[in-house]
């Protein structure tokens, strides 16, 4: 009797959560401002997200949005809850920018590289995406946010390397090499005044720092 009453408990549950499942995917498909309001109003939720902790769509899920708050206080369109009209096609897209990222950092693959910057060229990929999957992807973020600094400057995609670069100085705070890359980007596309603000926050100003802050700070 206990056994099956755990059972129709556990039922239950799974049942709820299939159903929370198809309720996001029609807010998804909708894409509608009142149906991504929806979506938003959900996972700021703390009891919500509590009651499926465990639950890895809803995780996945949960980053997803954390990455869309990101992109929408920033004005960023499209974001990235246009890259798929479900759950599944949301995380199949995350997973593909993973892949893409291994392949450039590991293979030193150019194919990835160009398929990546096709996507960004295309307007497919926002910088705090591409921030997250190098914090969750990549074994040595430093090297990866130099790389793909560093393709983004060559494809002339200035603001994606801006980004990638902040976020250099944020994993390796106080150092010279990172704020310097940071402030001579930034002094290369006329913004004196960030340029200067980076090469304050030099711990140990070196010759390398003496050298930018006279080009540009």
């Amino acid at each position: 009797m206990a056994d099956c009453l755990e059972l129709n408990v556990r039922e239950e549950s799974q049942e709820k959560g299939r159903e929370i499942i198809r309720q996001i995917d029609g807010w998804l498909m909708d894409a509608s401002p009142k149906s991504r309001q929806k979506l938003r109003e959900l996972f700021l939720d703390e009891g919500f997200l509590f009651r499926h902790d465990a639950d890895t769509t809803i995780g996945y899920l949960r980053v997803l949005m954390q990455i869309y708050e990101q992109e929408r206080s920033a004005g960023e369109e499209p974001a990235v809850l246009d890259l798929g009209r479900s759950h599944k096609e949301l995380i199949d897209k995350l997973t593909e920018l993973k892949f893409l990222l291994w392949r450039i950092a590991f293979a030193k693959d150019r194919q990835a590289e160009q398929e990546l910057l096709s996507l960004i060229k295309g307007g497919r990929v926002s910088p705090y995406l591409i921030k997250y999957v190098v914090r969750i992807a990549a074994a040595d973020k430093k090297e990866a946010l130099l790389l793909l600094a560093g393709l983004c400057l060559e494809g002339q995609m200035y603001r994606h390397t801006f980004h990638l670069l902040d976020e250099l100085t944020r994993l390796c705070p106080g150092e010279e090499e990172a704020l310097c890359l940071a402030a001579e980007f930034c002094g290369s596309i006329g913004n004196r005044r960030q340029a200067a603000a980076y090469l304050a926050k030099v711990d140990r100003p070196g010759d390398r720092t003496e050298r930018v802050r006279r080009q540009y700070g």
